[in-house]
């Protein structure tokens, strides 16, 4: 019980979020399922699933940078109202009309309304805790958010090839029940000002490439974490494709457990990796994070033939996964104007998806025409450089904000 302390203390408002989270994510089916609904259910190869996520990926980038402008400017309360009912009734509306390439259209459009909102969401996280307090307030979301995955790619899994359509209802109600939890409880949206902190005082810049000017380590870092985004993807886009065509039409069912895998070892892990590199800067723990998160991608493909090995894998790969979101998003907001969250954050999730969209037709193609070792090898490999990237950044980053190396981040 311990280990549950470091979260004593917290503004009231955070474990409302968390329990949003919570109810949120129940329901989420589709999400973790997307890359086999159009493999599996609409016949599309890798390189197909990749352009065809692109597509609205490139459509969805003025959306999210227009999200961030809003939230930073008028009531992040009313954006989330807005963004979370538009996007349960279009998952609903999916699920009655039937899956086919036009709904699923449609059910992107409520992605991306959804993801254009998440820089609220973190920036109310920011809002609403100060100091050390971040850093749990972030692993308490995350941990929140995978107490309601825990069982829904399973779920998923089993729901795929005969109640597709229940997939998409149950998905819109979770998020409307979510969205009720959080009108009721959340009232105020006043943001807490940390006084130790001169980096998020507010500025008087007038736009966001004048405060990234004056703070190119945050642009920096925002360009390795793109990267790592394009590897942790890798997850939910290449990861189940090479398990159906390795263990074959079991493999939605098969990939659904190592989904619940992943969140019940976030589940339990969670509490006690934080509390365990509380002590680390923040540049060493995300070097860790993705180094954990290659170490399971490699002994995945080793044992590519050995099924049962990819528990093992997924299980390393998820403790590096733990380790880097419970700490990205705190580094950079203790960097970033506290006026300025919700904009350079919606920034970051869109350099995060052309990374993402353009690294997933690089390795869709490869994956196509050269082979599974191959478009996995590259994958290590880049996740390798992004390991050395953040060690160069280290000196870097200590002497643009020394004032958070007085003491741990």
């Amino acid at each position: 019980m311990k280990f549950f302390n470091q979260y004593k203390g917290l503004r009231k408002e955070i474990y409302v979020l968390f329990a949003c989270k919570l109810i949120d994510n129940v329901g989420s089916l589709v999400g973790p399922m997307l890359a086999l609904i159009l493999s599996v259910k609409l016949g599309m190869s890798a390189s197909e699933i990749a352009i065809f996520s692109t597509i609205f990926v490139i459509i969805s980038l003025p959306v999210g940078l227009y999200g961030g402008k809003i939230s930073d400017k008028f009531n992040k309360k009313l954006i989330i109202n807005i963004g979370d009912i538009t996007t349960s009734l279009i998952y609903i509306i999916c699920g009655i009309i039937g899956i086919n390439k036009t709904t699923i259209i449609i059910y992107y459009i409520g992605s991306m309304i959804q993801q254009a909102e998440n820089s609220t969401y973190e920036s109310l996280v920011a809002d609403f805790s100060i100091g050390e307090d971040r850093e749990k307030a972030s692993s308490l979301l995350y941990l929140g958010l995978n107490l309601g995955l825990v069982l829904s790619p399973t779920i998923g899994g089993l729901l795929l090839n005969n109640h597709l359509q229940l997939m998409f209802i149950l998905s819109g109600i979770s998020e409307l029940l979510s969205i009720i939890v959080f009108d009721i409880f959340i009232k105020d949206t006043s943001a807490l000002i940390d006084t130790n902190n001169i980096y998020e005082s507010k500025t008087e810049k007038t736009n966001t490439i004048q405060v990234l000017k004056d703070n190119k380590v945050i642009f920096m870092f925002m360009i390795i974490l793109a990267v790592s985004a394009f590897i942790y993807n890798m997850w939910a886009y290449l990861l189940p494709i090479t398990i159906t065509q390795i263990i074959g039409e079991n493999g939605s069912v098969f990939y659904g457990t190592l989904s619940s895998l992943n969140c019940i070892v976030v589940v339990l892990c969670t509490v006690p990796v934080t509390s365990l590199i509380s002590k680390f800067y923040s540049i060493n723990r995300m070097m860790l994070g993705n180094f954990l998160e290659m170490s399971g991608f490699i002994l995945f493909i080793i044992f590519i033939k050995q099924p049962i090995m990819y528990y093992l894998a997924i299980f390393i790969f998820t403790i590096g996964e733990i380790v880097n979101t419970i700490t990205t998003s705190p580094h950079l907001t203790k960097r970033i104007p506290m006026n300025y969250r919700a904009r350079i954050t919606s920034l970051l999730y869109v350099m995060e998806n052309i990374f993402c969209s353009i690294g997933q037709i690089a390795i869709g193609f490869v994956y196509d025409n050269v082979g599974i070792n191959s478009a996995w090898t590259v994958i290590i490999a880049i996740d390798a450089l992004t390991i050395l990237a953040y060690q160069l950044m280290k000196k870097k980053d200590k002497n643009t904000y020394p004032n958070l190396y007085k003491e741990q981040d």
